[in-house]
């Protein structure tokens, strides 16, 4: 008996952290919910993708169909000139130090 309260606390505790991760507070993020935005790559490239960004981790979040539209963060964000939403133009500025 005692196994199995443990081995469903066990896995209570792994739902609870995966719902925890998937819904984020949205008081974190700029935008009301993903929006639909071009981003815009320094060799030309431009993409369609519903984006949100990141107040606390200061990053943008994109939501990538090939994955079930789970949000993702872009790599390689050096290749990234600009994402535009809208009106609004955010332009990627690399700190180096």
């Amino acid at each position: 008996m005692k196994q199995l309260f443990l081995l469903v606390s066990l896995l209570l505790t792994g739902v609870i952290r995966i719902i925890a991760q998937t819904y984020a507070d949205p008081s974190e993020f700029l935008l009301d919910g993903y929006q639909e935005a071009i981003v815009l790559y320094k060799d030309g490239k431009q993409f369609r993708v519903p984006v949100n960004y990141n107040l606390l981790d200061k990053r943008f979040l994109f939501l990538d169909p090939r994955s079930n539209n789970q949000p993702m963060e872009f790599g390689e964000i050096d290749m990234i000139s600009a994402i535009r939403i809208e009106n609004r133009v955010f332009i990627y500025l690399i700190k180096k130090r």
